[in-house]
Order: C-alpha cells, then sequence, then structure tokens
C-alpha cells in the first residue's frame, strides 16, 4: 500500500528499476535520456503490486493530461507500455482500422504517391500520379501498408478510377476507368473486322451435307435417276451378275430449322 508520500525521481531515471509501492513518484523532468518511459514528457507514477510481486505501472502526463499503463509479472519483463484514448489522446484510424477523414489535398508539385493509408483526400488533376480529373480519393489497405488501393470520384463527371499499389513491388498500378450502365466504355472501332453483313453478302449461310447414301448399280441397268448428290467413294465390280454402289451425299439447306435437300 502506498504510505502518502511523493517521492521525485530524478532526471534519466530508469523505471524499470522503480518497484517500490509509493503513493506516487513525480517526475518533473525526465531528463536527455531517460529510460524506459512511456513518453519524455513530466508526469506522475504510480505503483502497485500485488503479493507475488506482479507489478502496475501508471504514468500519466500533466500536458496533456494522458495515461500508459504497463505491467511486469513476477521476475519475468516488462510488458510494452499500453496508452488510454481520450480527448487528449485520441486514436488514429490504422490503431481502429479505420479510413481516415483527411483535410489533404494534392495539386501542383505534390505527389499523389504520398497520400496516407488508409485516408481519404483530394485530389488535383494536375497533381503527379493523381487521378485523371480532380478527385475526392479514398484509400485503403489489407495485410499491411504496402498493399492498397484507392478508388476516385471525379466531382464534376462522377466516373469512378480504381488503382492499386503491390506491397512486394512498391509500385502503383496506371489508373483505371470503371464503367457502369451511366458510364459505359467507348465504342470499340471494328473497321478491322467482318460485320455481320459483310458476311452475309458474301459467304453462304446454313448449307450443310447429309449423311452417306448408298446407291446400287448393275450392268444393263442404265442410269439411276439424277438427283444431284454428289459421290464420295465408288465400289466397281465386273460381270453381269454383280452389284457396285456410290456413297453419295446430299446438300441441305436450314429453312425455318428444318434441313431439306436443295439438289434433288
Amino acid at each position: 500500500m502506498g504510505n502518502g508520500k511523493s517521492i521525485e525521481l530524478f532526471e534519466n531515471s530508469n523505471l524499470n528499476n522503480v518497484t517500490s509501492v509509493v503513493a506516487t513518484y513525480s517526475v518533473n523532468n525526465p531528463g536527455d535520456s531517460p529510460k524506459n518511459f512511456p513518453v519524455n514528457k513530466p508526469g506522475v507514477l504510480r505503483v502497485s503490486q500485488d503479493s507475488d510481486n506482479r507489478t502496475i505501472q501508471e504514468y500519466t502526463t500533466f500536458n496533456p493530461v494522458v495515461k500508459y499503463e504497463r505491467a511486469l509479472y513476477s521476475s519475468g519483463s516488462w510488458s510494452g507500455w499500453t496508452a488510454y484514448y481520450s480527448t487528449n489522446n485520441k486514436p488514429n484510424a490504422t490503431d481502429v482500422s479505420a479510413l481516415a477523414l483527411s483535410p489533404a489535398s494534392f495539386s501542383t508539385g505534390t505527389d499523389f504517391n504520398n497520400a496516407p493509408a488508409g485516408s481519404t483526400s483530394f485530389a488535383y488533376s494536375v497533381a503527379l500520379n493523381s487521378p485523371p480529373e480532380h478527385c475526392a480519393v479514398i484509400d485503403w489497405w489489407g495485410l499491411n501498408e504496402g498493399f492498397r488501393g484507392q478508388l476516385g470520384a471525379g466531382y464534376t463527371s462522377g466516373m469512378l478510377y480504381f488503382r492499386g499499389r503491390n506491397g512486394n513491388k512498391g509500385t502503383w498500378s496506371a489508373w483505371d476507368r470503371l464503367y457502369s450502365v451511366n458510364n459505359p466504355p467507348p465504342a470499340t472501332d471494328l473497321s478491322g473486322y467482318a460485320t455481320q453483313q459483310w458476311v452475309i453478302q458474301n459467304f453462304v449461310q446454313n448449307i450443310r451435307v447429309s449423311a452417306t447414301v448408298v446407291r446400287e448399280f448393275r450392268d444393263g441397268w442404265g442410269y439411276s435417276a439424277n438427283d444431284a448428290a454428289f459421290a464420295t467413294a465408288i465400289a466397281m465390280v465386273g460381270g453381269s451378275s454383280n452389284v457396285g454402289s456410290l456413297l453419295v451425299r446430299y446438300v441441305q439447306k436450314q429453312i425455318n430449322n428444318n434441313w431439306y435437300n436443295i439438289t434433288e
């Protein structure tokens, strides 16, 4: 328990050695090289300890009033200092995995590659590495601050632009415009390609050949009926009692989803 006294710590003290329980330790000047302080600012140190010598240090600065705390578990090592958030010590965006609202703007002579990670900012198109037009830009990251994405909204056109950062290479991609129903891509020049009209005018459409049909012939039978099929193979035999044959196929046209022979 504390004894109600306040002990002043000398300059450049080492807080790792302060484990005695008193009411308060006063630190008016931490010195040029204080050891194991959370910050180099004047403040008050309080020490508490249980029966197993597990120790808590609480350091509170005077101006602004910010509280820090750490622990020593028995004969182990001190933990790191933990800062308490307050109106005097607000967390930044990355501390709470949020996007920071930033009043920063980037214009002539500035590089938008230097925009803070996890922030919002405004980029004029004249800034180096900015979007193609004046944009409000939101920045986010994953894994670590090296792997980032940026989405910019043009404040006059309403168009969206995107780029990403490769954390392994430390490089940004080029800005890409995102297309939508209200922002369709420009018409592609197809002059070098065949159009449907050109194909219809220059090629036969919906034509095929039928399955193979066998046509037999014998000596003395004369000519077979002329149905305008075309032969694909001939089997010739000799003598009047033997039968020869042709394998023929027909040219067909599709009409109303039905196929018809057009060479009969």
